[in-house]
């Protein structure tokens, strides 16, 4: 019998999500409350997880909308005292969910009815089969690593948020160079002249930090990334810097303000002088997945990474002309 590859991971040493025992589970919804196939596919979860013995918890949007007339939660309270979340929606669902939990990170199960679908892995087709699987211990639990950001103003703090993907310092409406000064513990590392900076995790390597030219870095990989958005200079390139590290972005621009986002859904101001310090945060993102959904092919799939060319089609050779 042939042995396993070398360096592969047999599926039963991944950790899984474990069913609590002597008590119902207990599972959030949280989902993209504009999606048009949501009320049905809502109404039809939460009937069919009370049948399993579930205690359902679906967000106050959600609820409304399909007149549950059980108990619900705020957004803000998602994952509290809760096993699991099922979210139904896209990947930018997922990320306000995950910021929105903050310390409450449950394990969730993301259910794609947005476009990509890079973070909400399974399908709809998915939805029953997939969380039957998970509600008896076969989830694989995805743990990531997420970025704290603070700002600064004249040495006070301004602004505190969490981020799955990535920490950005952009200009405003009006395209100028910006100039932001980089230091770490180590001392000063660069001072970048271009649209902006990116400071992104593993999980947002293949999110704005991609389009930008910087690396892709397996979300198993403890590491934070640095990328300049398009740098006046072709010496500034991506780095990849261990995340013990906290990295200061200074806004240097005289007279010109810049915006640092969060995951491209929150946004702070920034000044002339102000700072930005974005490091790992104690908070992990908790990811549940099924054991054939890994990370490659997913990147094969959604993003054609590594696709080869098509072949050349086999055609029948032309009959030469009689004359």
């Amino acid at each position: 019998m042939p042995g396993r590859p070398a360096g592969s991971r047999p599926t039963a040493l991944l950790p899984r999500f474990v069913p609590p025992t002597g008590r119902p589970i207990r599972l959030s919804i949280v989902a993209k409350l504009g999606a048009p196939e949501l009320k049905e596919t809502a109404r039809g979860l939460t009937g069919w997880l009370g049948r399993q013995g579930v205690r359902v918890t679906p967000e106050d949007g959600l609820a409304r909308l399909i007149e549950w007339d059980g108990p619900s939660a705020p957004r803000g309270a998602i994952g509290d005292g809760q096993d699991l979340v099922a979210l139904l929606g896209g990947d930018g669902t997922l990320l306000a969910a995950a910021r929105a939990m903050q310390h409450r990170q449950a394990p969730i199960f993301g259910v794609n009815l947005g476009s990509l679908g890079f973070l909400t892995t399974a399908p709809l087709a998915l939805l029953y089969a997939g969380l039957e699987r998970i509600l008896h211990g076969d989830g694989v639990l995805d743990e990531r690593p997420m970025l704290a950001a603070r700002v600064f103003r004249n040495g006070a703090l301004v602004r505190e948020a969490l981020a799955v993907n990535d920490v950005v310092i952009t200009g405003g409406s009006i395209a100028r160079v910006l100039e932001v000064r980089i230091t770490t513990s180590q001392g000063f590392v660069a001072t970048v002249l271009g649209d902006g900076v990116i400071v992104a995790t593993p999980t947002g390597s293949t999110a704005y930090n991609l389009g930008a030219g910087g690396p892709v870095v397996h979300p198993a990989v403890e590491a934070i990334v640095l990328a300049p958005i398009v740098p006046l200079t072709l010496a500034q390139r991506p780095v990849v810097f261990p995340d013990s590290e906290e990295l200061v972005l200074t806004l240097r621009s005289k007279g010109r303000e810049g915006w640092a986002t969060f995951d491209g859904q929150a946004s702070e101001r920034m000044g002339p002088g102000d700072a930005l310090r974005v490091g790992k945060s104690e908070v992990r993102l908790r990811l549940l997945r099924l054991p054939e959904q890994n990370y490659f092919r997913v990147l094969r799939k959604k993003l054609l990474w590594g696709a080869l060319p098509p072949k050349r089609a086999r055609t029948t050779p032309p009959s030469p002309p009689d004359r």
